[in-house]
């Protein structure tokens, strides 16, 4: 990631560390532009009926680093 430009931090990218930075990135997601960009590309749209911040919360534990 820190080849990518996506992660500067000097900090090891921990598990602890990338589940804090995907509950930032959460808390700071505009759910509904989500929705709308992604849109195109979905072929049920239904599917995104569920996003939400809540719903991105609760799916954040179930990330499992490898």
């Amino acid at each position: 990631m820190r080849q990518s430009g996506d992660y500067r931090d000097d900090k090891p990218l921990t598990p602890d560390r990338l589940q804090h930075l995907l509950r930032q990135a959460v808390d700071d997601l505009d759910v509904e532009q989500a929705r709308r960009e992604v849109a195109p590309f979905i072929v049920d749209q239904r599917a995104l009926d569920v996003w939400s911040r809540d719903f991105f919360r609760r799916i954040i534990p179930r990330i499992v680093s490898i």
